[in-house]
């Protein structure tokens, strides 16, 4: 027989106003940085930093179409999260400090810099302050090599000094290197990287690094027929770079377990 609750049972299992009032303060810091970054960082970009309305526009898209992938990426994965301390609190503290410096990297005062510069620093940072939110090692990694392979290939592709070009395929290609040397350490260790003392996980035990040498092969190869074949080249490997990030996106969705 159905149990029908009585007024005094109802009343006992309301929320309190504490209650609603620290609920509703869950996302109240990050509604602020969002509308701040929805009013005012794109006119600081072309009015202070002075980027091209062309290269803000590209980014602000290329970011939000990620968006689009990362928003039920992270919503499987915290809900197949299990924990002592619940569902959601462990991804609230392990990310405040990388998401809060995410934040302040966006509004770093590099007017000075070249153009070249500026358009890479801020798609890097723009993007990270999305995937910051990914909450999966193996994910994550493999989001920042191609997001920085991409932004690459767009500056290559927007630019024809060749001293910028150069550059960023050098940031690129440092970036490339330590990604296999460190996936190369972690699967010595089972998913860990020997820090002397001390062993820090950076990857769950059992990873497979061979789709970390496979990508960055790939971008390694594909960054050099950017320099070859110049910017008609490195404009498509741009968009290559976001049909490699879809197909990740899709790959570790069904990876979770």
């Amino acid at each position: 027989m159905e149990h029908k609750q009585t007024v005094t049972e109802v009343k006992e299992s309301r929320l309190s106003v504490k209650q609603k009032v620290l609920f509703g303060m869950g996302d109240y810091l990050n509604t602020i940085t969002y509308g701040m970054i929805s009013a005012f960082l794109m006119a600081f970009l072309t009015d202070t930093l002075l980027i091209p309305m062309a290269a803000v526009t590209a980014i602000m898209s290329l970011s939000k179409l990620w968006d689009a992938i990362n928003d039920p990426v992270i919503g499987v994965i915290i809900d197949k999260s299990r924990s002592p301390k619940g569902v959601y609190r462990p991804w609230l503290i392990r990310m405040m400090i990388p998401f809060a410096l995410s934040n302040i990297l966006l509004w770093l005062p590099i007017g000075h810099w070249s153009t070249s510069a500026k358009i890479t620093v801020v798609s890097i940072v723009y993007c990270l302050y999305m995937v910051w939110q990914l909450y999966h090692s193996e994910f994550f990694t493999f989001s920042l090599v191609t997001a920085s392979a991409g932004v690459v290939f767009f500056l290559i592709a927007r630019t024809s000094y060749m001293a910028n070009r150069i550059a960023g395929s050098a940031l690129l290609a440092l970036i490339l290197i330590g990604t296999a040397l460190t996936a190369f350490l972690c699967a010595k260790n089972h998913g860990k990287l020997n820090l002397g003392s001390r062993m820090l996980r950076l990857f769950p035990d059992g990873f497979n690094p061979l789709l970390f040498y496979f990508i960055c092969v790939l971008w390694a190869v594909v960054l050099a027929a950017c320099l070859l074949f110049g910017s008609g080249f490195a404009f498509y490997a741009m968009f290559a770079a976001i049909a490699v990030e879809l197909i990740g996106a899709v790959y570790y969705t069904f990876q979770l377990k």
